[in-house]
């Protein structure tokens, strides 16, 4: 299956009961309708029934029970060109063009974008007449490997089945099992995002160790360390290389494999929670500190706390290591992060580029990922992100029967639902204007919000309770983002098919139009394209929604660029630039709106109907039905 029907098929899957036309879709993958009808009836080859289309409207199939094929995945031409590459010196492109059944023009233009992917490797692409190959050394040809494979490995794609695809004649199953028997044997962790990175080096290593025989450029001696906890686990796995895939690693092999162990696996003790303080850098821990308590300031949440202090120290000395050797960990799941958790991921982004700033290193986006994990477990213990709902419970007193059905609504709930009364019957409530849900076990008359339950909670009245609080949450989502939006979007800042080549050109163009205004200064545009330079603001591959580091602007104001033809922001394409800029003053407004704003502009189905809209006074009223 091609990919960009996979991309078809998991923007359908991801909504799964939402109808969407050929037209969204087609508008959103820059293709047209009957491109879009014949990768569904790919789709449907291969998964009978799998997709709907009845005229022109498209949707899952609920009724079929079709598990994806991850195993579908195919490795890109430019990636298996440059693994024959690096395994054969040098490849006649004529021979090349007749294995992957391609005609020339298309080697070609493979040729042009892999020599474009491997300048940031240090890797050179030399042709000369029909044969083309390589110049740089065994390191850089490895880290090219590695990433060029992970790049193409997304959330769903990122399994060994794909690994064992990639490297058929290596059994990666054993491999993995060799490898968590060791860790386990040397009370050491390998987190699942590293172990898939690591099989994914043992793979490569293994390979290459029968490839060449020279591998001394892999290590730079004079950086060489040896970690002490680990060195046994390295001596180990290497034994079991030899005799599991008649693999004899050299000297440098097995330092290269240091340098990659190191700094993807943990001593058990150092997450336990009796950590071990040894391990921990003072210095780096103040560094930590110092960038918390700046993300204090800023988003008034209290972060300086000595566990997540502790939790980062052992990844960011990870980080270093890694930095070092250019190595490069990814996360398969850093768009799925930025996507649900907007609001943590630009927090976590703010204290990365403090570390940033702090101990001169670079921090990707896989690695910020990485940190929202450890930040976003923390923060969304904090009242201010539970989004906690304010309920009463009417139930009739009778013994302790009342105080214990309140106890048990608590102990499930607490802390996204505070019980706030207790009463015998409606006429006994004190507080009115502030009530979310009503939860009752007796009949009320003329009261809405109202979820009846059974005196004795059971699952089922949990799950009617969880329903109505995630559709009070919408509806007091949808009030917050209705007002906000329509308040700070000024006509003067709605503009409609503005084009250009670069994502910087938009902030440069939209900062200078807020700046006549007299509601922001250079400064806000340096933070915003500094901003942007950390990760991109691109989401779900339809809206963009660049802002500032810092909240800088004299006023809270919003300017929209909608455009009927997606344009490159990043690696996404987009139709929607919101730019969001915020004045210190109105911190809890960002808090309301940032996820609303990401939700939004976010649904597939939303996009037609707004980038058809002709002026401001469309746009604001498609806004409003939409929200309604």
């Amino acid at each position: 299956m091609v990919k960009l029907a996979w991309k078809v098929l998991e923007k359908i899957s991801s909504t799964p009961t939402a109808v969407f036309t050929l037209q969204q879709l087609a508008e959103l993958y820059s293709v047209t309708p009957r491109t879009i009808r014949n990768y569904i009836k790919t789709i449907n080859s291969d998964y009978p029934n799998l997709i709907i289309i009845n005229k022109e409207k498209v949707c899952l199939n609920q009724n079929t029970n079709h598990t994806l094929k991850l195993t579908d995945f195919e490795e890109s031409r430019t990636s298996i060109l440059f693994r024959e590459l690096v395994k054969n010196k040098n490849v006649d492109y004529y021979d090349f063009a007749a294995k992957e059944y391609i005609e020339i023009p298309t080697v070609e233009k493979d040729i042009v974008t892999l020599r474009r992917t491997l300048k940031d490797f240090s890797v050179e692409l030399v042709k000369d007449g029909a044969t083309i190959s390589l110049v740089g050394t065994e390191h850089d040809f490895r880290r090219a490997i590695s990433s060029l494979l992970k790049g193409e490995m997304n959330k769903k794609l990122y399994n060994l089945e794909v690994l064992k695809k990639c490297y058929s004649t290596i059994d990666v199953y054993l491999l993995e099992s060799m490898l968590k028997k060791q860790a386990k044997k040397h009370s050491l962790v390998i987190n699942a995002y590293a172990q898939f990175d690591i099989l994914l080096h043992l793979c490569i290593s293994i390979t290459r160790a029968n490839e060449i025989e020279d591998t001394k450029n892999l290590v730079d001696e004079t950086n060489y360390l040896k970690s002490a906890y680990i060195t046994g686990f390295i001596d180990d796995v290497i034994y079991e290389l030899k005799s599991l895939f008649s693999v004899d690693l050299n000297t440098y092999e097995k330092k290269y494999l240091s340098y990659l162990f190191a700094s993807r696996i943990a001593k058990m003790s150092l997450i336990s929670d009796s950590l071990n303080k040894d391990y921990l850098n003072d210095s780096i821990s103040a560094v930590i500190s110092t960038a918390l308590n700046r993300a204090s300031g800023k988003f008034y949440l209290e972060f300086n706390k000595t566990d997540l202090i502790d939790k980062l120290n052992i990844h960011i000395q990870s980080l270093i290591e890694r930095t070092k050797k250019q190595q490069v960990i990814k996360n398969p799941f850093t768009e799925n992060l930025k996507n649900q958790f907007p609001l943590v991921y630009e927090i976590s982004v703010y204290i990365a580029s403090e570390l940033q700033k702090m101990l001169d290193i670079l921090i990707t986006e896989d690695e910020i990922s990485f940190f929202a994990l450890h930040i976003g477990s923390f923060i969304l213990q904090n009242d201010r992100f539970v989004n906690a709902l304010n309920g009463i419970i009417v139930y009739p007193q009778y013994n302790e029967m009342q105080n214990e059905f309140a106890r048990k609504i608590q102990n499930v709930f607490t802390p996204e639902l505070k019980i706030i009364q207790i009463v015998d019957e409606m006429t006994s409530l004190v507080q009115q204007n502030s009530i979310d849900i009503i939860i009752s076990i007796i009949p009320l008359l003329n009261i809405r919000d109202v979820v009846y339950v059974s005196p004795l909670l059971n699952r089922a009245d949990i799950k009617s309770i969880e329903t109505a609080m995630e559709t009070k949450r919408k509806e007091k989502s949808t009030l917050n983002i209705k007002d906000s939006f329509v308040q700070l979007l000024s006509k003067d800042f709605f503009m409609k098919n503005i084009y250009f080549d670069t994502e910087q050109e938009y902030i440069v163009f939209m900062c200078n139009q807020l700046k006549n205004s007299k509601i922001v200064d250079d400064k806000f545009l340096h933070s915003t394209l500094a901003r942007e330079d950390i990760s991109s603001t691109a989401f779900n591959n339809i809206v963009a929604i660049p802002h500032a580091l810092e909240m800088t602007a004299k006023k809270t104001a919003i300017s929209i660029v909608i455009n009927e033809q997606p344009i490159s922001w990043g690696k996404s394409r987009v139709n929607i630039v919101i730019l969001l800029a915020l004045s210190k003053h109105d911190l809890e407004q960002f808090y309301d709106i940032f996820d609303s704003l990401i939700s939004l502009f976010s649904k597939v189905e939303n996009i037609t109907p707004l980038i058809k809209a002709n002026d401001y006074f469309e746009f604001v009223n498609r806004i409003v039905q939409l929200l309604n």
